[in-house]
């Protein structure tokens, strides 16, 4: 979920709610394991990793604060992890550290599902977490209340709940869950949800610039071959073909997010590392080219007697004698 402003006054107005940290931001993230708590506060204080991208809890880092509420605990019922107890979790962030969310649940032993980074969860095709909804009290206008809800109904392809889901205070079960299967009308299958979730993620990943990480045709055919699979599911032999062309899908896109977020780390590291040394460098290869100029070579080249020179600024001296520095 994004807020965009459409104008300077409208984003004056945007910003002064996250500046002043009045905003109401909704996460919801599915999570391993079942806490064993209905509601916490996580303040660990958040600082860089050594490495730009990556960040660690650390009592000499920045504040960071995050109201946590359980919503349901349950099961997962997708690829290798299926049977594996996770709980969905509404999380209050009051701070905007990067990666806070991600890591304060990894730090309290309820890693996020999918996270490759903090959970190092290679299996899933995604990672679960949702900007689930956001409020801003705004001064010139009414209160703006927004949500995009989790599909299908509470994330059901690939979490099953040992329960009705609880929701945070002031939200409708259609704001932050959407229209249950019932109401639509059809039973939700985790495998075919989740492989259709894969085809979409392939789609972006085949059109990644530089990394063709997977062609049209392999993510094609990955996709067919998961869909034909399934329809035989309950058929004896074919079904166990339908696991593991399942299976099959979820390690090839959690494999190819992997390389990718790798590759964005790589990139912002190796950035980083190349700045600070630039102008260093190039402020070395004017003063080495100068050294390797003999006084009297400049002088010959200027037209100059040693006299006239001595009366003349270095810089002066070699710009007269049409000297450029590299």
């Amino acid at each position: 979920m994004l807020i965009a402003a459409k104008s300077h006054v409208a984003a004056a107005d945007v910003s002064r709610c996250f500046r002043d940290r009045l905003a109401r931001k909704v996460y919801c993230a599915l999570v391993f394991g079942h806490p064993s708590w209905e509601a916490t506060q996580w303040d660990d204080r958040i600082m860089e990793n050594g490495r730009r991208f990556k960040q660690r809890i650390s009592g000499g880092g920045k504040a960071a604060q995050t109201d946590v509420v359980v919503g349901a605990r349950g099961v997962l019922r997708v690829g290798q992890h299926a049977g594996r107890e996770a709980s969905l979790l509404w999380l209050f962030p009051h701070t905007g550290r990067r990666h806070q969310l991600r890591l304060h649940c990894s730090h309290h032993q309820h890693a996020i599902v999918g996270d490759a980074t903090y959970a190092e969860d290679k299996l899933m095709y995604r990672m679960f977490l949702h900007a689930a909804a956001l409020e801003l009290p705004l001064e010139r206008s009414d209160p703006l209340r927004v949500a995009d809800p989790l599909q299908p109904h509470g994330w059901s392809h690939v979490f099953e709940s040992g329960g009705s889901i609880h929701l945070p205070d002031g939200w409708r079960s259609e704001d932050l869950l959407g229209a249950s299967s019932a109401v639509l009308g059809e039973t939700v299958d985790g495998p075919k949800w989740a492989v259709a979730e894969a085809a979409e993620a392939a789609e972006g990943l085949t059109k990644v610039d530089g990394m063709r990480l997977m062609t049209d045709k392999e993510a094609k055919a990955f996709t067919t071959k998961a869909f034909t699979m399934e329809e035989s599911k309950g058929l004896g032999e074919e079904s166990s073909k339908a696991a593991g062309a399942q299976d099959q899908i979820l390690f090839t896109f959690g494999k190819a997010a992997e390389h990718a977020q790798a590759e964005a780390e790589a990139e912002v590291e190796a950035v980083a590392e190349e700045e600070a040394p630039a102008e260093a460098t190039a402020e070395e290869g004017r003063f080495s080219f100068h050294s390797m100029l003999t006084p009297g070579a400049v002088l010959a080249k200027a037209g100059l007697s040693g006299t006239t020179a001595a009366m003349l600024k270095p810089g002066v001296l070699v710009a007269k004698a049409g000297v450029t520095a590299p």
